[in-house]
């Protein structure tokens, strides 16, 4: 099975990240990275710190291409660098004289877990889409990762609609689902999950690579880990995440005294 990765965003968590990207054990794996050559802990934050090429050698041999983070891309993909980086995979694949069974996409600073991957099988499979949840009949899923075969994929990206598409009713998510629902043919997978690592995420995600190495191709223990790191301390750790850049009822939170270091500790106990 030849496949690609692609991933694009900002670099923030990279280092915990990539450790919960089982299907970089796929042989024959390519790489390919679109990132901007400067990054920040948050959205809000301009205390930018640079990002070179080789930051990525720990994933072997990608190719990486680093771009300004102020060129003028918004007003063609309405403020979502999402959309610049599907453009750029497009130009790419039209570029490059080669194919792939499979193509996955992902962000720098999230996880991306396909359980089983080896039972892709393409025959099976060539006509679909794998998102990260169902999207025709629905107004939100999570559009940052994706997967299916390379015609699918291609297909996915060289008809990606203009501004004014993604613009409809102010909301990228539900025209996401919009997008996928009217022209591809949608297809679950038993287990694949993609999150945003926060940094106040880390530590709990590095504590898992400390007590179990690494996140196998079917994993009970992450299954766990997820279960109950989604369920139990997610909801306040986006919330401490949140008030680094937000100005509505987040900033004003106020946790309780030790709050943070206490479950932090418990988590601990549970891994």
């Amino acid at each position: 099975m030849k496949c690609l990765f692609f991933l694009y965003g900002e670099k923030r968590t990279f280092e915990t990240a990539r450790k919960f990207w089982n299907i970089l054990d796929i042989p024959n794996l390519d790489i390919v990275i679109h990132t901007p050559s400067t990054t920040s802990e948050h959205l809000a934050s301009t205390d930018f710190t640079e990002v070179t090429k080789n930051d990525f050698d720990v994933l072997g041999n990608p190719k990486v291409f680093l771009y300004d983070r102020t060129i003028n891309y918004r007003k063609e993909t309405f403020d979502r660098t999402l959309h610049f980086s599907w453009r750029f995979l497009s130009q790419y694949l039209n570029e490059i004289n080669k194919t792939y069974d499979y193509i996955f996409v992902g962000r720098l600073d999230s996880s991306f877990y396909v359980e089983n991957y080896s039972k892709l099988k393409l025959e099976e499979n060539k006509n679909f889409l794998f998102p990260l949840g169902t999207a025709k009949g629905n107004t939100f899923i999570q559009d940052h990762a994706f997967f299916g075969s390379y015609n699918i994929v291609k297909k996915f990206v060289d008809n990606l609609p203009n501004s004014d598409y993604w613009s409809i009713n102010g909301d990228t998510h539900t025209n996401f689902c919009r997008y996928v629902g009217d022209n591809f043919e949608e297809k679950e997978w038993n287990l694949f999950e993609s999150h945003h690592i926060r940094n106040t995420f880390s530590r709990y995600f590095d504590l898992y690579v400390d007590k179990y190495s690494k996140v196998s191709e079917n994993d009970k223990n992450y299954r766990k880990f997820l279960k109950t790191f989604y369920k139990e301390f997610e909801y306040k750790l986006d919330i401490e995440y949140k008030k680094q850049y937000r100005k509505d009822w987040i900033r004003d939170y106020k946790f309780e005294e030790n709050e943070l270091e206490n479950m932090y500790k418990n988590f601990s106990n549970i891994l």
